[in-house]
């Protein structure tokens, strides 16, 4: 549906910007049917902000405050403006795993709803009013078929913290932003690079509101699930957070000296899961000790979480490239208060690849949106080159990561060489990174020096028939 719309938008665009406008191009004879450069940047910014912070359905964050729930909420803001095809693909499996759940147990009552709370660490066990930290999806199936988990999807959307109004209103704002550029396209008005960066970000948000349309939006605490005992063989996390990291960190034993605290099986990726194993529960961890670090503490214990900080955002790119699965990393003798920040759920293999394809070409489609502007009027030849380069790299990457994400599937070799994977994952995240950033600094420094007729708003009269 967006493609016919891209290329339409791609036409006109080009004719707006190689055609004098008609109507004048000074803002100083437009009278009242005239807009500012902070009448678009305010315009722009407000509709990027509800489609990178109000539009992510965040996992329950660890309890760590206001101020440490806002700095995940700013992380996945970053991760959102930077590479949105991460937050696609993070919606897109979320939403087949709770499509699958829901199907699983939906003679025991559970919507879709159900499903999205449970996946994104919704329910903390507690036995014998003890508790055992947060308990994965995929291990709740003995608790819901004994009938021992009985919220209903109307309480759980009452802890949500936007409702349809809601969630309407951030649809309506990125509706009327698409209507009002499309309109201009039709009038043939040019827009600016900043307009069109954020048209991009609006497609993506209807995408985002398909896919978490039912998961309940910015819960800060999970429900208590009391039970008299375990449900053997059930995973429980107990605890402290830190003992497990991000979906998109760098593992901690990649920067340690042994390999005894995470398995090398934590390093690779995840054998297919099967339908038959989806929800089938994880044996259960070791008991924890009573103090958290294990082993002696070495001069590496003060740059370790340093460098994994660093490393973890080039190593971000080997989600989009490699698809790095993350249920499995939770099997591990250490236990947690709440699932990865990414953490969607289990997937089978085809269903992988299926995510993968669709966050591809709505990543192509995100990349063409900016493409838009290869014929536009740029202040210098070389801001027009940067410009074209950068939405040429974000436009590829997708496909270039999707063509290397099936060729692993589809090769009988389990595992690209390590130093190899390293490099590519470093080469490619590298220049996706840098062409986001010139893209993001380039789209307001192009205001300066706008296209003539920018300033002229629609006339929305001239599309109401009259005779």
């Amino acid at each position: 549906m967006f493609i016919p719309l891209i290329l339409s938008a791609g036409h006109y665009a080009r004719i707006a910007t190689t055609e004098p406008s008609q109507q004048g191009d000074d803002n100083q004879f437009c009278g009242n049917e005239c807009r500012s450069v902070p009448d678009i940047v305010w315009s722009c910014l407000a509709t990027i902000f509800a489609c990178t912070w109000i539009a992510i359905h965040p996992n329950i964050p660890p309890q760590e405050g206001v101020v440490g729930s806002t700095i995940t909420r700013v992380q996945i803001l970053v991760v959102a403006l930077l590479t949105p095809e991460l937050i696609i693909l993070w919606a897109s499996r979320q939403w087949f795993a709770a499509r699958a759940m829901a199907k699983e147990y939906e003679d025991c009552g559970w919507t879709t709803t159900h499903a999205f709370f449970a996946l994104m660490g919704g329910f903390k066990l507690y036995v014998d009013g003890k508790p055992h930290g947060t308990i994965l999806a995929f291990d709740l199936g003995p608790y819901i078929r004994a009938g021992q988990i009985d919220i209903t999807e109307d309480e759980i959307q009452d802890k949500s913290k936007g409702d349809v109004l809601a969630k309407g209103f951030v649809l309506l704002q990125t509706a009327w932003f698409i209507l009002q550029l499309f309109a201009r396209f039709a009038k043939r008005l040019p827009v600016t690079e900043l307009e069109l960066a954020t048209l991009a970000f609006a497609i993506l948000n209807f995408v985002i509101y398909f896919f978490w349309w039912n998961k309940p939006l910015n819960l800060n605490c999970p429900v208590r699930m009391h039970v008299p005992e375990l449900h053997p063989p059930t995973l429980y996390a107990r605890g402290s957070t830190n003992t497990l990291h991000l979906s998109m960190d760098v593992p901690e034993s990649f920067f340690s000296g042994s390999s005894a605290e995470i398995p090398l099986s934590s390093m690779s990726p995840p054998t297919d899961i099967q339908d038959e194993s989806r929800f089938t529960p994880s044996p259960v961890p070791s008991p924890l000790p009573s103090d958290p670090v294990i082993g002696h503490p070495s001069r590496w214990s003060f740059f370790r979480p340093k460098l994994r900080h660093i490393s973890s955002f080039i190593v971000m790119f080997s989600k989009l490239i490699f698809h790095y699965n993350n249920e499995d990393r939770h099997h591990s003798t250490r236990g947690v208060d709440t699932v990865p920040m990414y953490y969607y759920g289990r997937l089978t293999s085809s269903e992988k690849l299926s995510v993968s394809m669709m966050a591809s070409v709505i990543g192509v489609i995100f990349g063409g949106t900016h493409c838009v502007a290869w014929h536009f009027q740029f202040p210098s030849d070389a801001e027009e080159n940067l410009w074209r380069v950068s939405a040429a790299i974000i436009t590829c990457v997708p496909v270039y990561a999707f063509l290397l994400y099936a060729g692993r599937k589809w090769s009988r070799r389990a595992l690209y060489h390590r130093a190899s994977t390293i490099v590519l994952i470093t080469t490619v995240g590298i220049l996706y990174s840098l062409a986001r950033l010139t893209l993001l600094v380039e789209m307001f420094v192009l205001l300066r020096s706008p296209s003539p007729g920018i300033y002229r708003t629609v006339p929305w009269t001239s599309f109401i028939p009259h005779i």
